[in-house]
């Protein structure tokens, strides 16, 4: 399908990226606006918005691809639409709205990123690694993990989106009879030399070329997206996710938490770290609730951070019971935030399931 030259003109002024559009969309579009069903101006505030979701992640390959993935989706999503209606989907969909959940997840990324790895005396030293899963969780997972272990025997644990996997293996260097195997994914593969930064100064530091762990508490990485986990049905004990959150969208995260639950084993436990559902989402977050019959409960987070001179991060983090509470909270920083005192303030929710 060939668009007419008049058409691409339309487009190249009109749409600076429309190379991200699929040809038929665009067909559907330009009879569209020959037709006077849609404005030129609305498909110019269309060219904005795709500007805008590109834009800001086109410096990172790993946001610049899902944010690719995610419009394609939309695209597909909007096919079997009236073409003003499925203008309006993308024109709501993209953008502004979805550049700030992008800027939220690195923000969240950066305060959460995989911690210092220090050789020291012939061993290492996992800083803050399970601590700090526990800090932005409002849970022990050490007490989890060894309630499980009285129940099935050595357990299975899975940190989804976990970086290096500097968690699991603190985790497993603490709990060493209680842990059978650690499995931790990511987008990247993370056994080359790279620089990364401590999960709470926020300091950079080098990650040895070799494998960061000894063998012994090492666990077995997996490069896959939380969506598509390369371990088998019902094999895991206890599940937990701070880092993986950031990539949750309101249109995948009952897939992602579906693909979570789907790995669980019958009595496991999941403890996730969400960004804040739209009602879209708490839908489908709902329909899996009681489609799988899982027991689940919410806290509700809010984190605060400030950039120091010298690089190094605070955070104040807020957990509670519920979001009324958390929302108070979140105004008094927010206040904070408007005066200079805070560089970011962030609302979350912690997911607490259980497997019938």
């Amino acid at each position: 399908m060939v668009l007419p030259e008049r058409a691409t003109e339309f487009f190249d002024k009109n749409v600076p990226r429309h190379g991200y559009l699929s040809t038929g969309l665009k067909t559907r579009i330009w009879k569209g606006v020959e037709s006077g069903k849609i404005k030129p101006a609305t498909v110019t505030k269309l060219g904005k918005r795709i500007r805008e979701h590109i834009a800001d992640t086109i410096s990172n390959p790993v946001q610049y691809a899902t944010a690719v993935e995610r419009f394609g989706r939309l695209q597909n999503e909007v096919q079997a639409m009236p073409i003003r209606k499925a203008v309006k989907h993308l024109i709501r969909n993209l953008g502004p709205k979805e550049t700030a959940i992008v800027k939220r997840r690195r923000e969240l990324a950066k305060a959460i990123i995989a911690g210092r790895q220090a050789e020291r005396q012939g061993g290492y030293e996992l800083s803050r690694g399970i601590t700090a899963h526990n800090r932005w969780l409002g849970v022990n997972l050490q007490h989890e993990a060894r309630a499980l272990a009285r129940i099935h025997g050595p357990i299975t644990v899975l940190d989804a989106g976990g970086g290096t996997g500097f968690a699991m293996a603190d985790l497993k260097s603490r709990l060493r009879t209680k842990i059978k195997e650690t499995h931790a994914t990511s987008l990247t593969q993370h056994f080359s030399n790279r620089v990364a930064s401590d999960i709470e100064t926020h300091k950079e530091v080098v990650i040895p070329a070799s494998k960061p762990y000894p063998d012994s508490i090492a666990p077995v990485m997996h490069v896959a997206h939380i969506e598509k986990i390369p371990l088998p049905s019902s094999s895991v004990h206890l599940i937990t996710s701070v880092r993986g959150a950031t990539w949750y969208t309101p249109r995948t995260i009952h897939r992602s938490v579906g693909e979570l639950v789907r790995i669980l084993r019958p009595g496991g436990r999941a403890f996730l770290h969400l960004m804040e559902p739209n009602k879209e989402a708490e839908a489908r977050l709902s329909s899996l609730f009681k489609r799988e019959q899982l027991k689940h409960t919410y806290t509700y987070g809010v984190v605060a951070a400030k950039r120091s001179e010298d690089k190094q991060v605070k955070n104040e983090l807020h957990i509670v019971k519920s979001r009324a509470e958390r929302d108070r909270i979140a105004k008094e920083l927010q206040r904070g935030f408007e005066e200079g005192k805070y560089d970011y303030v962030t609302k979350y929710r912690v997911l607490a399931l259980e497997k019938q």
